[in-house]
């Protein structure tokens, strides 16, 4: 958009055994603090760009 603001996130499930799953996903994030005065991304002001790495196991029954 015309701030410069853009995020993206992108998973992976993968099935180990029957019923039994590992989910990653990767967050980014980007926030030009100089064209904007609403920080939704809560990167603090001296960076423009941040990641964060979630991952799941889960098991089905």
């Amino acid at each position: 958009d015309q701030k410069k603001e853009f995020g993206l996130a992108a998973n992976v499930a993968y099935t180990i055994v029957p019923g039994f799953s590992v989910i990653t996903e990767i967050d980014w994030a980007h926030n030009d603090h100089a064209k904007n005065d609403f920080n939704w991304t809560e990167i603090p002001d001296d960076k423009k760009n941040a990641v964060g790495v979630a991952i799941r196991f889960q098991r089905d029954f």
